[in-house]
C-alpha cells in the first residue's frame, strides 16, 4: 500500500525505535455504517513492552492504531488495546489516558504525533505492576508463571484453579457414568463370586482326585487279597490230592511193609500165639489179621474227608468275604470317578463363567474410561480469556518461550467476548454430543429388544409358546432336560420319588413362560399401535397361539380371553379400514362421474 511521504517517514522512524517486527502495517478495516469518523489512511499494530533489568517481562501489550484521513493537521490517531498480558483494567485505563493526553498535546500539527503517543504509552506501561489474573495481586518474576494464552498467574493460584476445574470435570464425569459404574461394580462382584467358585471347585477336584487315587489303591489291594485267597484253596487241594495218591501207591505196593502196629491196631505176634490156646495144634488166622489195616485205613480216609470239607468251607467263606470287599471297593472307585468328573466339569464351567465376566468387566472399564474422557479431557480454560491454558501447539510453545501471547484477546475488547462465547459453545456442544450418544444407545437397545420380541413371536413364539431364551432360562431348561432323562431311565419307584421336585420346577418354568408370553403379546400390540407390524401378521400368529393353548389350565384360559379381545380389535380395525377404502373408492367414482358429466356439458355448450 502506497503511503504519503510524511506518514511513511514516520513509520520508518517508529521501526527504527521499536524494531521492524514490532511495527506492522495492516490493511484498513472496512468502515461500518454506524461507525463514526472519516476514511482510514493507515492501520498499525505495535508491540510494546517495558525495559527490565533482568530481561524478564511480565507485562506486554499490542496496540491497534488507526490513522484517519486528514492526519496529522486535521485528525489525531485512534489507539486501542488489542492484546495484553499481565496488566489489569486500571493499567490499561492509565495507558489510554496517557495516549489521549499525548495526542491532544502533540496532535493537529504539521508534524505527526505517533512517536510521542507511543512513548507516553510505553512510560505508562513501565509504571504498571503485573498482577495475577486470578487473585488480582501483584506478581513477581520468581513466583509468576506464563501460560500459553498469555496471561500471568501465581503458580499457587493456577494450581488451585486447575484443581478446582479438575474436580468439577470429575464430578460431571461421575454423574454421567453412574449407571456404567453400577453395572461394572455388579459384574465385579459377580466375578469375585465366580473366582471363589473356581477356587472351591479346584479344591473339590483336588479332594476328588485324592479320593479316587485312594480308592484305586484300596481296590487293587482287595483284588490281590481275593486272588490270594482263591489261590491258597487250590494249592491246599493239590497238596491233599498228592498225599492221597501216595497212600494209595503204598497200599498197592509191598504189603509186607505194613504192620498193624503202624495203624494203631493191637500188636499181634504170630509166634506168641503158639502154645497159648487150649486147643491142640491151634494156629491164629493170619488172613483175618491182614484185613484189619484196611479197616483202619478207611477210617483215616473218612477222617481226612471230613477235615477237607471243613477246610473247604472255611476257605470258601474267606474268599467270598474278600470278593465282597473287592466289589464294594470297585463300586466306591466308580463313584469317586463320577464325582471327580462332575467336579472337573463344574470347575470348567466356573472358569468359563469367570472368563466371560472378566471380559465384560474389561469392556465396561474401557467404556467407562471413554465416557469419562469426554469430560476429563476437556482443556483447562483460562479464567480471563477462556483460551486453552495448556496449549501444546508449536505457536503456543514459542509464545511461552518468548514471553508473549499468541492471538490472545483481552476480555475488555469486543472480539474477546466473541472468542469466549465460541469456547463455551464448544464445551456445550461436547456435552450435548455425549448426552445424544447416551440417548441413542439407550434407544437402540430398546428398539433391539422390541425387534427381538417381534421376530421371535412371528417365527417361533406362537407355535412353541416360548419367549426368547435368556441365560437363566437356558440353565433352567438344562435342569429340566436332566430331570426328564433321569425320570425316563429310572423305575417306577424312582419316578415316584422324583416326581414332586420335577412338578415344582415344571410349574415354575410354566409360570415364567406364561408371564413372558403375556409381555410379548403386549409388546406386539404396542408395535401394532405404532404401525411397526401388520395386522394380518398378528392375526396369523395369535390364531396359531389360540390353537396351541388348552382349556384345562386357568392361565391358558385367561390368555385365550386376552387373545380373543386382541383378535377382535384387529378384526374391527381391518373392517374399519375396509369401510374407509370403500368410502374412498365410492368418492373417487362419484368425482369421476361428475368430472365426466361436466366435460360432456362443456362439449355440448361448445357445439353451435
Amino acid at each position: 500500500m502506497a503511503l504519503l511521504p510524511d506518514i511513511a517517514e514516520e513509520v520508518e522512524v517508529l521501526r527504527a525505535i521499536y524494531g521492524d517486527e514490532a511495527i506492522r502495517i495492516i490493511e484498513p478495516r472496512p468502515k461500518k455504517d454506524d461507525e463514526e469518523g472519516g476514511e482510514e489512511l493507515l492501520s498499525l499494530e505495535v508491540d510494546l513492552q517495558p525495559m527490565a533489568e533482568d530481561g524478564t517481562q511480565l507485562v506486554w501489550v499490542t496496540l491497534f492504531i488507526q490513522v484517519p484521513a486528514g492526519y496529522p493537521s486535521q485528525a489525531v490517531p485512534k489507539v486501542e488495546v488489542k492484546k495484553s498480558r499481565g496488566i489489569g483494567d486500571v493499567a490499561i485505563e492509565a495507558m489510554m489516558e496517557a495516549a489521549k493526553h499525548s495526542a491532544t498535546a502533540h496532535g493537529l500539527q504539521e508534524v505527526g504525533c505517533l512517536a510521542p503517543v507511543l512513548s507516553e504509552i510505553k512510560d505508562a506501561l513501565g509504571k504498571a505492576v503485573s498482577e495475577c489474573s486470578i487473585c488480582m495481586m501483584d506478581c513477581d518474576a520468581g513466583e509468576s508463571v506464563f501460560v500459553a494464552c498469555g496471561c500471568v498467574f501465581h503458580q499457587a493460584c493456577l494450581d488451585q484453579w486447575r484443581g478446582l476445574k479438575d474436580k468439577e470435570k470429575s464430578d460431571k464425569a461421575d454423574g454421567a457414568t453412574t449407571s456404567i459404574k453400577a453395572e461394572r461394580d455388579s459384574l465385579i462382584r459377580q466375578l469375585a463370586a465366580a473366582e471363589e467358585c473356581v477356587e472351591e471347585a479346584a479344591r473339590e477336584v483336588s479332594g476328588a482326585q485324592t479320593t479316587s487315587e485312594e480308592a484305586i489303591k484300596w481296590a487293587m489291594t482287595l483284588q490281590k487279597r481275593a486272588s490270594a485267597a482263591a489261590g491258597n484253596e487250590d494249592d491246599e487241594e493239590e497238596v491233599e490230592g498228592s498225599e492221597e495218591g501216595s497212600d494209595e501207591g503204598s497200599d498197592e505196593g509191598d504189603d509186607d511193609d505194613r504192620n498193624e502196629s503202624k495203624w494203631g491196631a493191637p500188636e499181634v505176634s504170630i509166634a506168641e500165639g503158639w502154645g497159648k490156646c487150649k486147643k491142640k495144634n491151634y494156629k491164629p488166622s493170619t488172613t483175618k489179621n491182614r484185613k484189619r489195616p484196611r479197616k483202619y485205613l478207611n477210617r483215616i480216609e473218612e477222617k481226612l474227608e471230613e477235615m477237607k470239607k471243613d477246610a473247604k468251607i472255611t476257605d470258601t467263606d474267606e474268599v467270598r468275604e474278600a470278593v465282597r470287599k473287592w466289589e464294594k471297593a470297585t463300586f466306591e472307585l466308580k463313584e469317586a470317578k463320577a464325582i471327580l468328573e462332575k467336579t472337573q466339569d463344574d470347575e470348567k464351567k466356573a472358569q468359563e463363567k469367570a472368563v466371560r465376566l472378566a471380559a465384560d468387566v474389561e469392556y465396561l472399564n474401557g467404556h467407562l474410561r471413554e465416557e469419562r474422557a469426554k469430560f476429563t479431557s476437556l482443556p483447562l480454560l483460562c479464567p480471563v480469556c477462556q483460551n486453552d491454558v495448556d496449549d501444546t501447539t508449536e505457536a503456543g510453545k514459542l509464545a511461552a518461550d518468548d514471553g508473549k501471547a499468541v492471538e490472545v484477546t483481552s476480555p475488555r475488547s469486543t472480539w474477546e467476548a466473541a472468542d469466549a462465547d465460541n469456547v463455551e459453545a464448544t464445551e456445550g456442544e461436547i456435552r450435548e454430543a455425549a448426552e445424544r450418544d447416551r440417548k441413542l444407545k439407550v434407544g437402540a437397545a430398546q428398539v433391539a429388544a422390541v425387534e427381538d420380541k417381534l421376530l421371535f413371536m412371528m417365527s417361533k413364539g406362537a407355535v412353541g409358546k416360548l419367549s426368547p431364551p435368556s441365560a437363566a432360562a437356558s440353565r433352567q431348561a438344562e435342569v429340566l432336560c436332566r430331570d426328564r432323562e433321569e425320570e425316563g431311565g429310572s423305575d417306577g419307584k424312582g419316578r415316584g420319588n422324583k416326581q414332586p421336585k420335577s412338578k415344582v420346577r415344571k410349574a415354575q418354568t410354566q409360570k415364567t413362560t406364561d408371564e413372558e408370553l403375556m409381555e410379548t403379546m403386549s409388546l406386539l400390540m404396542e408395535a401394532y399401535g405404532e404401525n411397526s407390524v401388520d395386522a394380518q401378521d398378528l392375526l396369523d400368529a395369535f390364531s396359531e397361539l389360540m390353537e396351541v393353548l388348552s382349556d384345562k389350565s386357568p392361565t391358558d384360559r385367561e390368555m385365550k380371553e386376552v387373545l380373543a379381545e386382541m383378535i377382535e380389535t384387529l378384526h374391527e380395525d381391518q373392517r374399519q379400514q375396509a369401510r374407509r377404502q370403500d368410502a374412498s373408492s365410492k368418492a373417487r367414482k362419484t368425482i369421476s362421474k361428475a368430472s365426466t358429466s361436466a366435460s360432456a356439458r362443456s362439449e355440448a355448450l361448445k357445439v353451435p
